[in-house]
């Protein structure tokens, strides 16, 4: 190989390598976002708004390609989880705080299909959980991006003042789901919300 291309493939490396994120150690101490709080019990990295879904606060224990938790704070009435602010293309369901559990559930899962042009394959069941000191709710279901990577989320909220708070948690449904969902899990249901 000679020096001249050598160099090419030193400078195109370089030039892909400075396109990747720069994440963000998380520290291993209460976090807060927005009004909640939660003490990390793994290590996470803090993903760049620009890598995150609707550049909402994002965390990653192995890069976004792979897993995610976003963190949909201080959500108020006739809100959308995601801003559709320059996406003509794409319409969000709004939150309203009449909204029963199961509606919920079904404005969470059309956010993802609508944002990542998603298949919804399987619901799970809805539950209740305390979130942040509050009664909230639980769930899981099953997505298949344009892909054809088959992934799963796990979701956790609650109403307060009128105002939702929901974590998602996603993961490739192959090994990485179920590898952090019991840290997220657990630290997600230690959360305290103001």
């Amino acid at each position: 190989m000679g020096p001249i291309l050598r160099s090419g493939i030193i400078a195109l490396l370089l030039g892909l390598a400075a396109c990747a994120p720069q994440y963000a150690v998380v520290e291993n101490t209460q976090q807060q976002i927005g009004p909640l709080g939660v003490n990390p019990t793994q290590q996470w990295n803090e993903v760049p708004k620009t890598h995150s879904i609707g550049r909402k606060p994002t965390w990653t224990v192995n890069g976004v390609t792979l897993d995610s938790l976003t963190f949909f704070v201080d959500v108020k009435d006739g809100e959308a989880l995601l801003s559709s602010q320059g996406k003509e293309d794409k319409s969000y369901p709004t939150y309203a705080s009449d909204m029963l559990p199961h509606e919920l559930v079904e404005m969470v899962e059309k956010t993802f299909a609508v944002e990542l042009s998603a298949n919804i394959s399987e619901s799970g069941e809805l539950a209740p959980v305390t979130f942040g000191g509050q009664p909230g709710f639980e769930f899981e279901f099953r997505y298949i991006t344009p892909d054809e990577l088959k992934r799963r989320a796990y979701v956790i909220g609650a109403i307060k003042n009128e105002t939702l708070n929901v974590v998602v948690f996603q993961a490739a449904a192959l090994h990485y789901f179920d590898k952090i969902l019991p840290s997220a899990r657990s630290m997600l249901r230690g959360a305290s919300v103001e």
